[in-house]
């Protein structure tokens, strides 16, 4: 009996486009007229020179076998791999089959896609905005690079590394009335051996923006005699509470009351008054340039606190009020509301 010589058919390395985040798989297959099971040596060649070798078997004849791996992190950028297969049946082998040279490629990542802040954006409120893209392939970090239109606050955002699809900065931002403050911005993605190009260029603006929230907006001081004095000082009642939920200072320059609280006893009197006080938020404002010592509530208006901050551990304050009830008062419920209204601090 004759015995047949195995017969390769194909010597293949795999992924068809190599780079150096994914391990190089090689495969080998051949023949054998007799139906015998196949054994196979293998030879790995770097740049031309041998790197490992080894062998593997039995196997099925005419089946793809994947011999042998070469980890990712023996791969570096412009490696030449090349993988040699040889069958054998135990009684001969078959003449070894090479195959085709595999490079490795440099892996760079395509160009990002910007979601937010849109561009052009002039309406942006948060002095420190969330920055967000879109993912791209083969991406281990992002650099994002911010940049002022006038120098202000310094540039601080260069090709700063960013992990995930966001950035958030950790200094505030300037506002557009700050030297007509535009800010650019763009990201790329990084590979494990290089960067891709830059994303388009997007544009945004960070518009001054005053808003109060009133958290306590209703003062009830019970039943009162004649005569009789109360304040909202030792937080009983509790006073008007005022947070500032904008992103620049304010001043509270209007406070007033189109009726009086009493009917015997106008506007403008000892027995309707108000004052600023600090929260438990303590240098929210400016003490010395607001009403800290009570004044007379006026149907004109009153500035009583300035450089109210919009910082969210410094951002609130108290508006005290006392009354003093007329000794000629008629009895009966007695209310009134009061106006605040409130400008961005020059």
């Amino acid at each position: 009996i004759v015995n047949a010589i195995p017969t390769m058919i194909t010597s293949t390395i795999l992924p068809t486009t190599a780079y150096r985040n994914e391990s190089l798989r090689g495969y080998c297959n051949a023949t054998d007229a007799d139906s015998t099971n196949l054994y196979y040596y293998y030879k790995w060649f770097l740049n031309n020179a041998l790197n490992t070798s080894g062998s593997v078997g039995p196997y099925t004849q005419a089946t793809q076998i994947n011999v042998a791996n070469i980890t990712n992190t023996s791969l570096a950028v412009g490696q030449n791999w090349t993988l040699e297969c040889k069958a054998d049946d135990l009684t001969s082998n078959s003449t070894a089959m090479n195959s085709s040279v595999k490079f490795i490629n440099t892996l760079t990542p395509e160009k990002v896609n910007l979601k937010n802040p849109t561009n052009g954006n002039t309406t942006i409120h948060p002095r420190q905005p969330l920055f967000e893209w879109y993912a791209t392939n083969a991406t281990s970090r992002y650099e994002i690079n911010i940049t002022s239109s006038s120098g202000c606050g310094n540039n601080y955002y260069q090709n700063v590394t960013a992990p995930t699809l966001n950035f958030t900065p950790t200094s505030e931002l300037c506002l557009q009335t700050e030297s007509t403050t535009r800010y650019d911005w763009k990201v790329r993605a990084c590979s494990i051996d290089t960067c891709g190009t830059w994303s388009n260029q997007w544009n945004f603006s960070i518009e001054p923006y005053v808003a109060i929230t009133l958290n306590t907006a209703t003062v009830s001081f019970g039943t009162i005699g004649l005569n009789e004095q109360k304040n909202t000082t030792s937080d009983n009642p509790a006073p008007f509470s005022l947070q500032n939920d904008g992103n620049v200072q304010a001043d509270l320059v209007n406070v007033s009351s189109s009726q009086s609280l009493w009917i015997s006893q106008p506007l403008n009197s000892e027995y309707f008054q108000m004052k600023a006080r600090a929260s438990t938020e303590t240098y929210s404002f400016n003490n010395a340039t607001s009403l800290m010592n009570f004044v007379n509530v006026t149907g004109a208006n009153t500035s009583l606190i300035r450089a109210l901050n919009y910082s969210d551990n410094n951002d609130s304050a108290y508006v005290d009020i006392k009354v003093l009830v007329p000794g000629d008062e008629p009895p009966g419920a007695k209310q009134t509301s009061i106006l605040f209204s409130w400008e961005q601090t020059p």
